[in-house]
């Protein structure tokens, strides 16, 4: 049996704003692993990928489609609140989760976007403080990475570059004229936090219900996920809670298939890393190791169908096949890592 994890930051070494995070803590549970190097890619392009769904750029991928199901729009797309933090030639993207805005702050700006929008007939829904959707535009030309992506990087070569994206080009301006001196920034910098001067539009490629089905036993906490997993008619069980042990050893005897397959995706750390929330960040870290990692290392002791393959989602892939577990010779795979 092949067991997938997602684990989005689980390697991250330190936090946006420097803090040391001490990455020996989780080395011991990925001894004897052969470690494969990838590029790095959106966490939603290797679920996409790992159910089956083939995609050839990760700037052009169905997330409004996944997240927003029950939503009929011809067009839609996502959309996060961010700040652009400028210096003399560049700017750095600051993402949502560490803007840290409130419900009537958040409700207050897509008002806003709205009033200017609405007679061309785009419009904002705003389904949490952070997380908007926009339909009534075109995303056929929409060539963006999701902002967990670009967060606290440079943003020179992240806008828009497709020849027939003018139109999110000049609706990103628009947000940035109207927000500059919107009454909820300028109280955000009065009491000295970042004021949310732009927006950012991605994920709003259409989604195709692959040809074949997926053999993929699901579990995840996550929203996409949820929400990819209804699309393909998966049933996606709920991670918190779940005996992650006693789940591989009853699906594998359920199954009577060594080629069957279980995904988990857990995706705390990297809102945790976003929000640049270093005792969440631990917390999680903890968690997943006490709830996941370690029940996983106690099955590969005693298994010889159970291989195990687990993905941060940013470049690095970790596969182990020993029936011996995955605790004995790390510290030598990850100096490599390293």
């Amino acid at each position: 049996m092949k067991v997938q994890l997602l684990l989005p930051c689980i390697f991250a070494d330190h936090m946006p704003d420097g803090a040391a995070i001490d990455v020996q803590a989780v080395s011991p549970w990925f001894a004897g692993s052969t470690v494969q190097q990838f590029m790095v890619n959106p966490y939603e392009k290797v679920i996409l990928e790992s159910l089956g769904y083939p995609i050839k750029k990760g700037d052009v991928l169905p997330i409004a489609n996944c997240l927003y199901v029950d939503t009929q729009a011809e067009h839609q797309v996502c959309v996060q609140p961010v700040h652009l933090e400028a210096s003399h030639d560049d700017a750095r993207l600051l993402p949502a989760e560490c803007l840290s805005l409130t419900t009537e702050e958040s409700e207050s700006l897509v008002a806003t976007l709205n009033e200017l929008w609405n007679p061309d007939s785009i419009y904002v829904t705003a389904h949490s403080e952070i997380d908007w959707q926009l339909t009534g535009q075109d995303a056929t030309a929409l060539d963006c990475l999701p902002p967990a992506l670009l967060a606290y990087r440079s943003m020179a070569d992240a806008l828009p570059r497709s020849i027939d994206a003018a139109q999110w080009r000049q609706l990103l301006t628009e947000a940035q004229m109207l927000l500059h001196e919107h009454p909820v920034n300028i109280s955000r910098q009065q009491r000295g936090l970042r004021s949310v001067n732009s927006i950012w539009c991605f994920g709003g490629a259409v989604f195709s219900k692959p040809t074949s089905a997926s053999r993929v036993s699901l579990y995840s906490d996550d929203s996409f996920t949820q929400g990819l997993a209804s699309l393909l008619t998966i049933n996606c069980m709920p991670l918190a809670g779940t005996d992650i042990a006693t789940t591989i050893e009853q699906t594998t005897q359920a199954q009577h298939d060594s080629a069957s397959e279980l995904l988990i995706v857990d995706t705390r750390l990297q809102q945790a890393w976003l929000a640049n929330d270093y005792d969440r960040f631990i917390d999680a870290r903890e968690d997943i190791i006490e709830k996941v990692l370690q029940p996983i290392n106690a099955v590969q002791q005693h298994t010889k169908h159970s291989n195990v393959h687990i993905d941060d989602c940013h470049g690095n892939r970790y596969e182990s096949k020993q029936a011996t577990g995955l605790s004995a010779t790390l510290k030598r795979v990850f100096s490599k890592w390293r």
